[in-house]
């Protein structure tokens, strides 16, 4: 999986998507809110791609994609 600071390596999918849909999830909330958003929805969507190989099924590759949305917020004064 590449991150920000650089690629890592996993034994299993399931850890790497889970580590990947965390940081991503992390990086829009933080962008969500620093544009001023407030009430942030969250989408996640995965499209894993597989191919059968000797009668197995070989991971290929991942794609994690994490949408926010959210009102943006009301000045008081």
């Amino acid at each position: 999986m590449h991150l920000a600071d650089g690629p890592q390596d996993f034994a299993d999918v399931d850890t790497a998507l889970a580590t990947l849909e965390e940081a991503l999830t992390a990086r829009a909330q933080s962008d969500a809110q620093a544009a001023g958003a407030a009430d942030i929805q969250l989408h996640v969507a995965r499209d894993v791609r597989t191919a059968g190989v000797e009668a197995r099924e070989v991971f290929v590759e991942a794609t994690v994609t994490v949408e926010v949305s959210g009102r943006p917020r009301v000045a008081e004064g």
